[in-house]
């Protein structure tokens, strides 16, 4: 429905058609930016194998999945899934912040983290978990810090601090409230708002600015 996917084996393309949409309907429920994407047409690209994905896209070693234009670029592997979901967020997000996207680069890793997260095997999330916790006991960020902070790289996300910390404050988030209030407040960040009033007209009754929301998820680590 929402997808174009082109590839050399057509059962490998029907099993993914299937696990994108899973994904993407999951994206939007969690966001609740159901109505945005449901007019969404995306381009899914398989390539044969590593070799001529990084002869395609240029992309280093580590790279598995990539994302250009309103496309996704990879190649056959069994851990695909996690990094195709971190992949449609970025799509997503992209397309429906338009140039608001690049200041909110904090929000956009913490979702993709998140639902990156929510498809991880049990034992990849374990070892994300442990190191979580012990990163954002020894090396959290103020959010003056990490609201501006961005990494060069994906390629260590899983391990990187900042990584892991702008997943956990989006998932607090997206706790505190309906999936339509994360919707409004992605909506105002999108119509100019600033981030403090876009926090405080979507979670009316829990934070008034950045600060709030740093205070009380501090509580939760």
């Amino acid at each position: 429905m929402h997808f174009t996917l082109k590839g050399y084996s057509q059962t490998d393309l029907d099993a993914l058609k299937q696990s994108a949409e899973t994904l993407y309907n999951k994206i939007g429920n969690d966001t609740g930016l159901y109505t945005f994407l449901a007019s969404g047409n995306y381009t899914l690209v398989e390539y044969k194998d590593q070799e001529e994905y990084q002869k395609k896209t240029h992309q280093p070693n580590w790279s598995h999945v990539v994302t250009a234009g309103k496309g996704i670029y990879f190649y056959p592997d069994p851990n695909l899934i996690p990094e195709l979901t971190h992949q449609m967020v970025h799509l997503i997000f992209d397309s429906y912040l338009g140039d608001k996207a690049g200041a909110n680069k904090w929000l956009e890793e913490g979702l993709a983290m998140n639902e990156e997260l929510a498809n991880m095997t049990e034992s990849d999330r374990s070892s994300y978990q442990t190191s979580k916790s012990n990163q954002l006991h020894q090396n959290r960020m103020p959010f003056s810090q990490m609201t501006f902070f961005v990494t060069n790289t994906e390629e260590k996300r899983r391990t990187d601090a900042w990584y892991q910390q702008v997943e956990s404050v989006v998932t607090y988030l997206l706790s505190q409230g309906s999936a339509l209030g994360f919707a409004q407040f992605l909506g105002e960040l999108k119509s100019g708002t600033d981030i403090d009033r876009a926090l405080s007209d979507a979670y009316a009754a829990k934070f008034r600015s950045m600060n709030d929301l740093e205070a009380a998820w501090k509580y939760t680590i």
